[in-house]
This record gives C-alpha cells, sequence and structure tokens, in this order.
C-alpha cells in the first residue's frame, strides 16, 4: 500500500506551514547554517511568486556562491524590513 511521504506527524505540519505561508527560517531548524544559504532558502520559500527567485539560473548562481564563498544577492530580513512593511 502506498502511504503519502507528508502524511502524518510533523512533515505534514512544515507542508502545511509552508502551503500557508508560514515557512520557518532554515536556522530555526539548524542554528549553525550559513547565514548566506539561510538567505536563499528564505528567499526560494517565499509565499508570494513575485518575492521568490525569478528563474532557476538566478537561484543557481547564489547557490553556487554560497559553495564559492562569495557573497550572494540576498539577504534575511531585519528589523528594517518589518517596519517598512507598515
Amino acid at each position: 500500500m502506498l502511504v503519502p511521504v507528508a502524511s502524518e506527524g510533523r512533515e505534514a505540519e512544515r507542508l502545511a506551514r509552508i502551503a500557508h505561508g508560514e515557512a520557518r527560517f532554515l536556522y530555526e531548524a539548524w542554528p549553525d547554517a550559513p547565514e548566506a544559504l539561510s538567505a536563499i532558502c528564505y528567499r526560494a520559500l517565499r509565499a508570494k511568486p513575485e518575492d521568490r527567485y525569478q528563474s532557476a539560473a538566478d537561484l543557481a548562481a547564489d547557490l553556487r556562491a554560497v559553495l564559492d564563498d562569495q557573497p550572494v544577492s540576498v539577504r534575511l530580513p531585519d528589523w528594517r524590513d518589518k517596519t517598512r512593511a507598515f
């Protein structure tokens, strides 16, 4: 019998959060995650398509930059970003 991968427990909860625009930061699950990688994941998992990477090539370029220890095109939001929303 086939069972959906995310049919129970934490995986289902995680997928529900993502589907409803509630994705968490990578560093919450992996405290030692590189900040650049966390920023890339944050951008890739945004709820609104216009807030995500516009192409796979853009995502790949940032991932390559992390591997090469180079700056990436994105950053994590900070308090200034939160105050701009108001």
